[in-house]
């Protein structure tokens, strides 16, 4: 984490955001293989509360409807307000990879 933190803080410069999303999935899949299991079927729980939790921690949670060409955050619970709409799809998914430049949004 003190590395990923030094990159972002360097933006960049040193290593790739591809490399270091690579590393984290290897050793995502190497913690995953235990007790005969892997990764591939365990699956990621989205509780509620989880997204409760993390609004009022400061987070903005963001999705991309690719066919509607727009990006909606996550409001409440179940409830996605439609942050931007766009006129090219190249422009929607440019929009949504600079919201995900700043670390306090996370995607849903």
């Amino acid at each position: 984490m003190k590395e990923i933190a030094s990159e972002t803080k360097s933006e960049w410069r040193h290593t790739s955001r591809k490399v270091v999303f690579e590393a984290l999935c290897s050793l995502s899949r190497a913690v995953g293989e235990c007790g005969g299991e892997n990764t591939k079927t365990k699956g990621v729980v989205w509780r509620g509360n989880n997204a409760e939790k993390l609004l009022a921690s400061g987070f903005s949670i963001f999705r991309i409807s690719a066919d509607n060409l727009l990006i909606e955050r996550l409001a409440g619970v179940d409830q996605w307000l439609v942050y931007g709409v766009y006129k090219a799809p190249e422009q929607c998914l440019s929009a949504f990879n600079d919201l995900l430049l700043d670390p306090a949004h996370l995607q849903g």
